[in-house]
């Protein structure tokens, strides 16, 4: 990571980090000889790649870079420099002053309207039609909100040029397939891309834009009126061609669709709240109410069908019926204290949050502890070496081991009803799930290669384990989460996403799986119903979100952020949805892993502190926190 200050080429001076993702990082500088203009620097690392993938994004770097370099375009970001360092290349780009539609959709939660969305969708489409008019075409390759920027004058800037391409007529299959799961068409991970991949591109993010919902790779998109009843029959129609699995139904080129667009365009629509907006646009479309562009509702988001999961259906908790009256008259006061009241609207949409975001459960539970007064922990004595499951007794620090036959465990869950064990173990170099019986007896391999199993957990109910597996790995698909039954039988696949999903956590009646979720740069917090095969995005924050509990009330979700560095800390989510809040009372050091205790009373999490991994433990009535490790052992990972 480069360090504000630093001078490259000694012309640029990096001022701040502006984004991650996979390839590298985007710096905000200074252009030195140019009156100290403000510039973007993207930066891509290759010192994680093979050789035969480093030499090949060196020829398509240099290659793309003189060619972006001749581009002009008002809704492109101009490519200014380009040179090759140490350990990767640069890209200076202008800078683009704003906020991309990822951010502004994230801050304001809730879908954008129609009009909205067509009138961006049209200034992209006059974006795409330039570059795929070039010859040879240019396909950008990974349209998507977070590389779409809206400025302070509402034009909407293309940014982002790191895997652009020229289409090459003849060849059959694209060089290097990389891409945004959910928003690159298939012909991106097994054939070549051409104009109309864009295309999809384009689709998918409007669907986004529109329902303010999470989308797949690989699996065809519902229509958008099955999330919002108010999108006009046109538009609906236009975004199923626009995402068709199949490159010969979609579109011929980006000026058809804006020419579809534009049309649209002229049609009745649905008001929704726009803060940016001064008055509420009339004469709703089909008599339908559409909700506000601030939606607190986040069951009603991120829902879709995985075409291939079938996971057994597990009995769902009935969702709260919601006045409808109500919510269709709140709507229009927020906006009016939006328009109107301008700091004084915001500062009630934030008071609003705090108010609805409890940092522990309301109400306690009432689950037997067959396991009280005792961890389970992963330990090791040094700095290295393989880790033990061991008991650490609570009252007095005693520890004893879990598995006596053998070290290399870790990350385990303990079966309420009789204390039996699920954890990982390291077998020919892979981790595995295994159980054993509370008193080391009676230990079994429940999965084994191809790939790694690991970080299971008991099903409230003790029939089941949730792990994590890249069993099915693929080139868009790391790790994905399964489920078997307790005797390792009937494993079933339930999410397929692409990019990794890892850290299940059962709610307590056992209707969901709530897990961590990289399908672009961060990792997401992401609820899935199993009774109903979908998903909603309950949280993200800037430094990823990971390993998720949930409280034993189901009302509160914990998890962690940051890696093993200063970001490391705890936050807090309802499950209904609200701003995440960071613990800050939890002490000094990198603070990770919570886990809720069965009464609902305590969280135990991990800490580095003095040079050494602990056990602590937080009073949540109280706020007091104690040191469960005596600081000789490095201890990791407590389960109740």
């Amino acid at each position: 990571m480069l360090k504000s200050g630093t001078i490259i080429q000694e012309r640029y001076t990096i001022v701040r980090p502006l984004g991650s993702g996979g390839f590298g990082a985007v710096f905000l500088a200074t252009d030195g000889r140019l009156g100290q203009r403000n510039v973007a620097i993207k930066y891509f690392a290759t010192a994680h790649m093979r050789p035969e993938e480093r030499d090949s994004l060196a020829h398509l770097f240099q290659q793309e870079a003189h060619t972006l370099a001749s581009l002009s375009h008002p809704n492109l970001a101009p490519v200014l420099d380009y040179f090759a360092v140490d350990d990767g290349w640069m890209l200076v780009m202008g800078y683009v002053p704003g906020e991309s539609l990822a951010a502004l959709q994230k801050r304001l939660n809730g879908p954008f309207g129609e009009q909205q969305v067509v009138d961006w969708a049209i200034e992209l489409c006059n974006v795409l039609e330039y570059l795929h008019n070039q010859r040879p075409p240019l396909i950008f390759r990974d349209l998507k909100p977070a590389n779409i920027m809206r400025t302070p004058e509402g034009k909407v800037i293309l940014i982002d040029f790191g895997i652009v391409r020229r289409f090459k007529e003849g060849q059959h299959q694209d060089t290097i397939q990389i891409g945004t799961p959910g928003y690159a068409p298939p012909e991106q991970y097994g054939g070549q891309t051409e104009p109309r991949s864009d295309l999809y591109s384009l689709g998918s993010t409007m669907y986004v834009l529109l329902t303010n919902e999470r989308v797949t790779s690989g699996l065809r998109l519902p229509p958008v009126s099955q999330s919002v009843d108010w999108v006009s029959p046109a538009l609906d129609g236009l975004i199923t061609q626009l995402t068709s699995l199949h490159i010969d139904e979609r579109p011929a080129s980006a000026a058809v669709v804006r020419a579809e667009l534009e049309q649209i365009r002229d049609l009745p629509i649905v008001p929704i709240a726009d803060p940016f907006a001064i008055l509420p646009q009339a004469a709703p479309y089909r008599g339908a109410e559409a909700p506000t562009r601030v939606n607190p509702q986040v069951q009603q988001q991120q829902s879709y069908e995985h075409a291939s999961v079938t996971p057994r259906p597990i009995q769902a908790t009935p969702q709260p019926v919601i006045n409808q009256r109500k919510a269709r008259v709140w709507p229009w006061v927020l906006l009016l204290l939006l328009v109107f009241g301008g700091g004084a609207g915001w500062w009630y949409l934030n008071r609003s949050n705090q108010l609805q975001t409890p940092l522990v459960p309301t109400q306690l539970s009432n689950l037997p502890d067959s396991a009280a007064g005792d961890l389970i922990i992963s330990s090791r004595e040094g700095n290295s070496g393989a880790y033990n499951l061991l008991s650490l007794d609570i009252p007095s620090g005693n520890v004893s081991a879990v598995v006596p036959h053998h070290d290399d465990n870790a990350i385990a869950s303990r079966r309420r009803s009789d204390g039996r064990v699920a954890y990982s173990h390291g077998v020919d170099g892979l981790e595995q799930v295994f159980t054993i019986n509370a008193d080391g007896s009676d230990e079994q391999q429940l999965t084994s290669a191809p790939g790694e199993s690991r970080a299971p957990r008991w099903s409230p109910d003790g029939s089941k384990i949730a792990f994590e597996s890249d069993r099915d790995r693929s080139n868009n698909n790391s790790f994905d989460i399964y489920i078997m039954d307790a005797d390792g039988s009937n494993v079933q696949r339930v999410t397929a996403e692409g990019g990794w999903q890892g850290g299940p956590a059962w709610s307590p009646d056992g209707s969901k799986l709530a897990f961590h979720s990289q399908t672009s740069d961060l990792y997401e917090i992401v609820v899935l119903d199993l009774a109903s095969n979908k998903q909603y995005l309950l949280a993200s924050v800037d430094d990823s979100a990971f390993w998720a509990d949930w409280s034993p009330d189901g009302q509160t979700i914990a998890f962690m952020t940051g890696d093993n560095d200063s970001r490391t800390k705890i936050y807090t989510v309802p499950t209904s949805g609200g701003e995440p809040r960071e613990l800050t009372t939890l002490g000094n050091g990198k603070n990770r892993w919570p886990r809720w205790s069965p009464d609902g009373r305590y969280l135990a999490f991990e800490s580095y502190r003095n040079e050494h991994w602990g056990i602590y433990l937080q009073n949540l009535e109280t706020g007091k926190v104690e040191a469960l490790s005596d600081g000789t052992r490095h201890d990791r990972w407590p389960s109740w």
